[in-house]
């Protein structure tokens, strides 16, 4: 049987930003996600606030994220706003768990 390699979603280990026992679900970056976007833009986004912003709103699916005190927040998938409501560490760990840092690298491998 047949099994996706490069899964389309994948769960990460939030503890450092939110706790023990967190996690986020990102979303693979696809075309969907980068047409009409320079791959170097995306690979450098955290260079980029506005890029990043958007990039990375759009990649973040799910968690198990609380507010300051303990509430649940909204699913991402579901409020992608929600985002605004995070500190800049929690933003940033979001940023750096999609890895827009790879897609130049998976870019210059297909031309091969």
């Amino acid at each position: 049987m047949p099994e996706r390699v490069n899964k389309k979603f994948r769960k990460v280990d939030s503890a450092e930003v939110q706790g023990e026992g967190s996690w986020i679900i990102i979303r693979k970056v696809g075309f969907e996600i980068v047409r009409g976007q320079n791959v170097d833009d995306l690979k450098d986004a955290d260079q980029n606030i506005e890029l990043a912003y958007e990039a990375t709103k759009t990649v973040l699916y799910e968690w198990n994220w609380v507010d300051d005190e303990g509430n649940p927040l909204p699913q991402p998938k579901d409020d992608p706003e929600v985002f605004d409501e995070l500190t800049v560490e929690e933003q940033l760990f979001i940023l750096h768990a999609a890895e827009f840092d790879k897609l130049g690298d998976l870019v210059a491998d297909s031309k091969k």
